[in-house]
C-alpha cells in the first residue's frame, strides 16, 4: 500500500543549498556589474574632421587630445595607418563606424566620445 510521509530536514538540505546556489549563479550571471566608468564628451568641443579617412569634411568626430588630467603618449607609434586612429585617439561612435565598418556597427556598450587605442 502507498504512504505518504515527511522527509527529514537534514534529508532536504542538500537539495535546497543546491538550489540557492544555482539561484545565486543564474542571477549574478544575467547582471553585470560595473567596475569602473568614463566620460569623454567634454572633448565633444575639441572633435575634428577626417584627415586620410573618407569621411565628409562637414562631420566632425576625432581628436588625440585627450581631457584635463590625463594624458596620451603616441609618440612610439609607427607612420603607417590612417592618422585618426594611430595610437590612443578619441571619436564619437558614428565617426569610428563610418570610417570603417570591420563590425565596429555591433559595438552598442558606448556612447557620446570613445577612447580608442589602435
Amino acid at each position: 500500500m502507498p504512504s505518504l510521509s515527511r522527509q527529514r530536514p537534514y534529508r532536504l538540505f542538500p537539495l535546497l543549498s543546491a538550489a540557492v546556489c544555482c539561484f545565486l549563479l543564474f542571477r549574478s550571471a544575467g547582471q553585470a556589474e560595473v567596475l569602473f566608468t568614463e566620460g569623454f564628451d567634454g572633448l565633444l568641443d575639441t572633435l575634428q574632421p577626417a584627415q586620410a579617412e573618407s569621411i565628409p569634411a562637414a562631420t566632425l568626430g576625432w581628436t588625440h587630445t585627450p581631457p584635463p588630467g590625463w594624458s596620451i603618449d603616441n609618440s612610439a607609434m609607427g607612420t603607417g595607418g590612417m592618422p585618426e586612429w594611430r595610437g590612443w585617439s578619441f571619436a564619437t561612435p558614428a565617426f569610428w563606424t563610418a570610417a570603417d565598418m570591420q563590425e565596429r556597427e555591433a559595438f552598442s556598450l558606448g556612447s557620446g566620445v570613445l577612447a580608442i587605442a589602435d
